[in-house]
C-alpha cells in the first residue's frame, strides 16, 4: 500500500505504547501552525513526547501527544 500507510500504522500504534488517544507527528503539527492565520488554542495543549523509534524507519519521529483524557483506574 506503500510507506505513508506503514508509517500511519506505526503512529497509531505508538497510542498505545504511549497511553493517549491521538498522536501526531511532528510534520502535522509543524504544517498547522504554518497554516494557521492565528494561533490555534487546541494546539498549546499538545505535549512534545520527543523523537519515538517506529519500526522500519531509520531515524525516530518527534511526535506530539494530547493530554490524556482516560479515566484513572
Amino acid at each position: 500500500i506503500g510507506e505513508t500507510v506503514n508509517i500511519a500504522n506505526r503512529v497509531e500504534n505508538l497510542a498505545r505504547r504511549l497511553d493517549t488517544d491521538l498522536v501526531f507527528s511532528d510534520d502535522l503539527v509543524a504544517r498547522l501552525r504554518a497554516e494557521s492565520p492565528e494561533d490555534l488554542p487546541e494546539l498549546a495543549d499538545l505535549i512534545d513526547r520527543g523523537p519515538q523509534d517506529l519500526k522500519g524507519r531509520l531515524a525516530p519521529m518527534r511526535v506530539w501527544t494530547l493530554p490524556s483524557a482516560r479515566p484513572a483506574g
